[in-house]
Parts: C-alpha cells; sequence; structure tokens
C-alpha cells in the first residue's frame, strides 16, 4: 500500500474532507448497521457547553479513515477545577488498522491539548487500543472499575441467572428527555478527583440528543439517571449519574430504587459501574451489590507539572459512557 497518510484537525480541513466521509468510516470501522448523521456529530464534536472537541482525523487521498476525539470535560477536587479532556470517539478504518494511526491520532491530540493548557488527559481504551496509550507513557490504572449489580429475585431471573455472563446492550432512545435536575451537590465526595457537573452540561448529555433509552428518578434528597437496556434476556437499569444532598446513600435508598423500577419497568438488575475509588464503592456490598468483573481500562496523562502524578479518581458511568 503506498497510500500516504496524512493526520490532521477537524477544524483545519476547511470542508475539504466531508462530514459524510468521517460518518462513512466509522460506520464501517465499527461495524455498525446504521450511519450517524449531521446531527449527531454536530451535537457530539462542537455543541457541548463546555466547548468543542480536538478532533484529530487521518485521511488517505480524500477521504477520512480514521479519528481520535476528546471532548473537554471538567474535573473538580477541593473546589479546584481541573481542565481535562475525554474521549469522545475512536477509530481506525479496519482497512488501515495496524500502520501506527492510531498512535500518531494519539500524539497529534497531546499536542494539541499542550497548547490549549489542558492539564490531564484522560482516556477508556478497549484492549486493542491499550498498548499503543501505555506505549506513549499514558498511566494505566489496572483493575480501575468496579461493575455492581442488585438483583430482584423473581421468576426471570432463575430462569436466565446464565444471562448475567453476557454483556449489557443499551436499548435505544425513545424520543427527547426534559428531566428537572437539581443543582449538582458533591455531597459524597472527600478529596478525590471527580466530574465537574452542572445543570447546562446535564442537559445537553441525556435531554439534547439521547444515546440510549434514560429514566430520571428523583425523591427529595437524591436523584438518578439510569441508562435502560438488555443483558442477554434481563432487563437492567444502569445508574449513569448519581446526586445527593447527603454524604451517603444508604442500602435502603438503593432498595426504594430498586422496587420502584421493579414495579413499574419490570427491571431484574439495577447497576452501578464506579471507580473503585468511589467514596460509595466500599460500601456497596453492605448495600445488597455483587461486585461483577468489568472489562473497562483507564488510563491517563497529566500535562501540567503543578498538577499530582499519582491521582485518585472517583468516576461513574457519566465518564464511561460517551458516545
Amino acid at each position: 500500500m503506498n497510500e500516504i497518510i496524512e493526520i490532521h484537525f477537524f477544524d483545519d480541513i476547511d470542508g475539504k474532507y466531508p462530514i459524510s466521509s468521517y460518518l462513512k468510516s466509522r460506520k464501517e470501522a465499527y461495524s455498525h448497521e446504521i450511519e450517524k448523521n449531521i446531527e449527531w456529530f454536530n451535537w457530539k464534536f462542537f455543541n457541548s457547553p463546555h466547548g468543542k472537541s480536538i478532533m484529530t482525523i487521518a485521511t488517505v487521498d480524500n477521504k477520512i479513515v480514521g479519528s481520535n476525539s476528546y471532548g473537554i470535560y471538567p474535573l473538580e477536587r477541593n473546589n479546584e477545577i481541573i481542565k481535562a479532556i475525554m474521549p469522545y470517539d475512536a477509530f481506525v478504518h479496519k482497512d488501515f488498522q495496524n500502520r501506527g494511526i492510531f498512535k500518531k491520532l494519539i500524539q497529534a491530540a497531546e499536542e494539541k491539548a499542550k497548547k490549549e493548557e489542558i492539564q490531564l488527559l484522560l482516556a477508556f481504551p478497549n484492549v486493542n487500543s491499550l498498548p499503543g496509550f501505555r506505549e506513549m507513557n499514558w498511566v494505566f490504572k489496572s483493575n480501575f472499575i468496579s461493575y455492581w449489580i442488585k438483583p430482584s429475585f423473581k421468576l426471570n431471573l432463575l430462569l436466565h441467572c446464565f444471562d448475567l455472563k453476557k454483556r449489557f446492550k443499551p436499548n435505544k432512545p425513545n424520543g427527547q428527555n426534559s428531566f428537572n435536575f437539581s443543582d449538582v451537590s458533591y455531597a459524597i465526595y472527600n478529596d478525590e478527583v471527580h466530574g465537574s457537573w452542572n445543570l447546562e452540561y446535564l442537559n445537553w448529555r441525556f435531554c439534547e440528543l439521547p444515546q440510549a433509552e434514560y429514566v430520571f428518578v428523583k425523591d427529595d434528597l437524591t436523584e438518578y439517571v439510569l441508562r435502560i437496556g438488555l443483558r442477554g434476556r434481563l432487563k437492567e437499569a444502569q445508574i449513569l449519574y448519581l446526586n445527593t444532598k447527603k454524604n451517603l446513600v444508604t442500602r435502603k435508598d438503593f432498595m426504594i430504587l430498586r422496587k420502584k423500577l421493579q414495579k413499574e419497568m419490570k427491571i431484574d438488575l439495577l447497576s452501578f459501574p464506579i471507580s473503585t475509588i468511589h467514596p460509595l464503592n466500599k460500601k456497596m456490598g453492605k448495600n445488597g451489590f455483587f461486585n461483577v468483573k468489568s472489562k473497562t481500562n483507564f488510563v491517563y496523562k497529566v500535562l501540567d507539572r503543578n498538577l499530582d502524578e499519582n491521582l485518585e479518581f472517583s468516576f461513574c458511568g457519566l465518564e464511561f459512557h460517551t458516545y
């Protein structure tokens, strides 16, 4: 193959490579049945309230064959904001894999992040992408994610208990949402690094152009956003976002949530993927949850010399599920 592979930033190509080229290559790289549309493209990469994405692309001749895009994602620790970016989309077309393209895309994004005074880079690579990050001196956190599941012991679970080993597949979105979010409280956090969320971001993330079926549950002190889907033949509600004015979410709180979902939506499983450093992680067993193995990998790289290298990250589904 003698094709010349070039690395660009999407902002800089001035329409030379149309969005349709990106969407077509992405569909083929992921082997998706349906191609994303321009509305999704603009929502994902340009309409976030935190600002437009850092979007590297690889091109051959007149088409885009790969991309590694990062969204601006502010983090917070002890009321101090950390300017971070996290992956929004990453692919290399199958016809151009194993040619070092992905590493070049990572490197280009990193150099632009430095120019924009980004302090921290985050990524959740699959097993194929992980070596590329590690070779470029990203810090790898092994066994970083705990995937907690609370079952509803009823006939469907007993009949299909082996489906617990299958992957969770979210349901398709069922229209726009109009969730009534409260002001964000960080009562459960101590000195861990966690997402710095606001109402504008939450509405963009869950309401403006939903990427799955989301359910919003709220009481006087606590609110949740859950992603609904199937694990085999078992219906699962996955907690992506939890906001509470209390410094502790109890077994009773989760029991009330599970019973509500079971009654209204016939949920078989309530799940809560969180990092091992999350303040609730050590309490989840006592809250009636079981820990199942997670395949999610996490890497990060510190760009700001004034920022600690050894950081403790308290993450949840908002960080893990960005597509």
